[in-house]
């Protein structure tokens, strides 16, 4: 009996994940203009540079832009790339720009905004959805950042 039990809600997990309401699969991906210098990097530098740290190898060449364009997609990089939420995020960008005299990241609400300055500035970089990547000639995707199932 205990077996069926375990049977059935395992079919009827496999059933939630698969069919589940408003949940879909997204892929977050990296991008820089198409002429951009800049090679794909690992997913801690990725978070160091968003950070405002310098990345793994010591240098600061990728500018990192953020991308509030789609609320659903900055909740998702903050968690499942910076593991932060938004209010501890900006308590530590705040902190580090007080001790180190650095700029801000450069926040972007406007998607239309974000393409115009990764165009302009082959050093940018931001991130959004593998399908908005796809969709632009101008940008190419560096690497995916996170991908899984998330709910609308």
């Amino acid at each position: 009996m205990k077996r069926r039990a375990l049977l059935f809600t395992g079919l009827l997990l496999l059933m939630n994940t698969s069919f589940g309401g408003g949940s879909n699969h997204r892929q977050l991906v990296l991008v820089a203009t198409a002429r951009a210098p800049i090679a794909a990097m690992s997913n801690s530098d990725v978070r160091r540079i968003y950070l405002g740290l310098r990345d793994s190898t010591g240098s600061q060449r990728s500018v990192p832009l953020g991308n509030r364009s789609d609320p659903l997609l900055y909740e998702v990089f903050l968690q499942k790339v910076i593991f932060m939420s938004a209010r501890n995020y900006e308590r530590q960008i705040i902190s580090h720009v007080y001790q180190t005299g650095n700029q801000r990241i450069v926040m972007y609400d406007s998607k239309g905004d974000l393409l115009q300055h990764l165009a302009n500035d082959p050093d940018s970089v931001s991130y959004m959805w593998a399908t908005d990547g796809k969709v632009d000639s101008n940008l190419r995707i560096l690497q995916v950042i996170w991908e899984g199932n998330v709910e609308e």
